[in-house]
């Protein structure tokens, strides 16, 4: 059992840079391979649906990884570390989510063969608007999303190498960024595969080790118990508590829904298979490995814990660090003290936001596309130039993602929260539109635009201003 521990952490070596540089390569490398393969990308169809002619396994893969990123590696384990295993719960909420998914969404947006997933609103409340304002909510969470995915491996590299955020986060969106315009959804779902192998291995790999080296799961357990690290519920009402059961398991559920059923990188996914039963195999078939990577994620924050407690130098607490999210990086290379070992896990971290963000520039890329462009120039009709287009919709796209991902260097707060805080009027807003159309049939297009408006506003006003007004509870 650890008693003592350097907080000094050793650098990273040669070899850890070798890894870490690996998996950017290889990321690219497949990008490259599908720009040259195939139909070469030559078509929207292709290039966003990959001709609907996919296979389960890299898309289930590819699915489930779209939305699990670096919030997952670095932002879950700093919430069990800094807050408890309140958060541990909402495994419920993704549980279900999508399977109801699948019972709801699937059999009525996979036949209609769309690449936008709002065609479906336009033809259920005849409103261009109503359209345009759930593609606008959407575009804004995937650039928001991808510029908050950049942001987490950087703070994990700052704080292990003392390289400054700002180039590892230019150097994460200029590698999505080439093999995403370049190679579209094709590349985009096997460099995913490759990049779900990558996260799975280096987190067992921290699980596994830091285990050892803490001495065992009952050292863990024990000390995470003695802290209250694992009080997994608070039923109390307030809403002015930080994080309860109740407001943890209603946002798990409503935003995997969103993601799984209604997202446009998920549905863009699911479309891309050529049946209906497959579709709903990619939707339900997610869940076993999305749980065994939360399962990990919780179990990374519970062993830190357990490691700087026993220790006796909480490396928050005692100002070493300021930043949650660079907990885990400094607790790996304390650990994982031979050459390369680290650079596996920074590889992890990196592979997460690679993923997510190529899945928020590809599905964001997609929207613009269909919902803006196309209805505003009639006479771009030529597959080819849609093509051409869709690319640098993405190159946009990223070039914002960067400057906002930068700007998220001096924001405070756990990647959880961030993503949440920054999301969350968007998501309900999305949702609502959709089960609106399909449940409320009475519902027109003016409740639909009206109660949109509200919402949104509500939604941003509250989540903005819970970064921007000081708190006094």
């Amino acid at each position: 059992m650890v008693t003592m521990t350097d907080t000094s952490a050793p650098g990273l070596h040669i070899a850890d840079y070798v890894v870490f540089s690996s998996m950017f390569l290889v990321s690219l490398g497949i990008g490259v391979y599908f720009a040259l393969a195939g139909g070469r990308q030559k078509t929207t169809e292709e290039y966003y649906t990959g001709d609907r002619k996919m296979s389960v396994l890299p898309v289930t893969l590819s699915y489930t990884v779209s939305f699990l990123s670096t919030i997952l590696i670095l932002g879950y384990p700093a919430e069990i570390y800094s807050f408890g295993a309140y958060l541990v719960i909402g495994m419920l909420g993704f549980t279900v989510a999508p399977l109801l998914a699948a019972i709801i969404f699937v059999p009525v947006l996979y036949p209609l063969k769309f690449i936008s997933i709002n065609e479906y609103l336009l033809e259920r409340f005849d409103s261009h608007l109503v359209k345009c304002m759930s593609s606008f909510c959407m575009i804004c969470n995937s650039v928001l999303y991808a510029s908050t995915v950049y942001f987490g491996p950087s703070t994990a590299i700052e704080a292990v190498s003392g390289i400054p955020a700002w180039i590892t986060i230019l150097l994460g969106c200029i590698v999505s960024v080439i093999y995403t315009t370049i190679g579209g959804i094709k590349a985009v779902v096997w460099t995913d595969v490759f990049q779900s192998v990558v996260m799975l291995v280096g987190m067992l790999a921290l699980v596994i080790k830091g285990t050892i080296h803490v001495g065992g799961l009952a050292a863990v357990f024990s000390v995470n118990k003695e802290w209250g690290r694992l009080d997994f519920f608070d039923f109390d009402l307030t809403p002015y508590k930080r994080m309860t059961t109740w407001s943890v398991v209603i946002n798990r559920m409503v935003l995997f829904l969103y993601v799984c059923g209604t997202g446009q990188a998920s549905y863009q996914r699911y479309c891309s298979m050529p049946t209906q039963k497959k579709a709903n195999m990619v939707v339900i078939g997610s869940i076993p490995y999305t749980f065994l990577l939360q399962l990990c994620a919780f179990f990374m924050g519970w062993i830190a814990f357990a490691h700087y407690q026993l220790a006796g130098c909480d490396p928050m607490a005692s100002g070493q660090l300021s930043n949650p999210n660079q907990v885990i990086p400094l607790f790996v290379m304390e650990v994982f003290n031979f050459p390369g070992a680290p650079g596996l896990f920074l590889s992890a971290c990196a592979a997460g936001s690679l993923s997510s963000a190529s899945s928020a520039l590809n599905s964001g890329s997609a929207l613009a596309l269909e919902d803006f462009v196309k209805p505003c120039f009639p006479g771009l009709t030529d597959p080819a130039k849609q093509a051409t287009v869709a690319k640098v919709i993405v190159l946009i796209f990223g070039c914002v993602a960067t400057g906002l991902s930068i700007s998220m260097v001096s924001v405070g707060g756990t990647m959880v929260q961030l993503m949440g805080t920054f999301s969350a009027g968007f998501d309900g807003v999305i949702l609502s539109l959709f089960l609106l159309g399909l449940f409320c049939k009475f519902v027109n297009k003016k409740g639909a635009i009206a109660g949109s408006v509200v919402g949104l506003t509500l939604g941003l006003w509250i989540s903005f201003c819970s970064y921007t007004i000081k708190k006094h509870l």
